[in-house]
C-alpha cells in the first residue's frame, strides 16, 4: 500500500505519508495507518474498492504536490464525512482544483460553477456562476 501511494513522489517523510493516509480516511489511528501501508497490494489493484482506488489515486496528487488536480466525481464512493474532509483540504491547498460532478451540495459550495446544457433540451448550452465566498487557497501544508 505504502509504494502504491508513493508511486511518482519524492521526499515524502513518514509523518506525511500517515497525514495523507488519516485524510482520505484510511484509517483514525497511526497504528492502523502503519499496518495498513504495509498491506501488500496486488499489481491489478484486486480486493480494493473503486473507492478505494480513487483515493489512492488522490494521494498520489497530494503527495506528489501537484499544483493543478482534475477530479471526477470524487466524492461518489464516499462517505459524507471523509468526501467532506478530504475536499476542504483539497480546496484550501491545491492551487488550481477542478472539480467534475453531479452533487449539488459540493457545486453550491465552491468557486466557479459550469453548467453544460443537454444538446436534446431547449436549455442553453453553457451556463457558469460563481459561488459567493469560496474557501481561498492557503499553503497550510498537510493536515493536522
Amino acid at each position: 500500500f505504502r509504494d502504491n501511494l508513493l508511486y511518482g513522489a519524492e521526499n515524502v517523510s513518514p509523518h506525511e505519508l500517515r497525514e495523507v493516509a488519516e485524510l482520505l480516511g484510511f484509517s483514525r489511528k497511526h497504528s492502523d495507518i502503519d499496518e495498513l501501508l504495509a498491506t501488500a497490494i496486488d499489481l491489478s489493484g484486486s480486493g480494493l474498492s473503486g473507492g478505494e482506488r480513487q483515493r489512492i489515486a488522490i494521494g498520489r496528487a497530494i503527495l506528489r504536490g501537484k499544483t493543478t488536480v482534475i477530479l471526477d466525481e470524487p466524492t461518489a464512493a464516499l462517505d459524507e464525512s471523509t468526501a467532506r474532509r478530504m475536499v476542504e483540504w483539497l480546496a484550501r491547498n491545491i492551487r488550481c482544483l477542478i472539480i467534475v460532478t453531479h452533487d449539488e451540495q459540493l457545486k453550491s459550495q465552491y468557486g466557479v460553477v459550469v453548467e453544460l446544457g443537454n444538446r436534446q433540451s431547449a436549455s442553453p448550452p453553457l451556463h457558469a456562476h460563481t459561488v459567493d465566498n469560496p474557501p481561498h487557497p492557503t499553503a497550510t501544508g498537510l493536515p493536522g
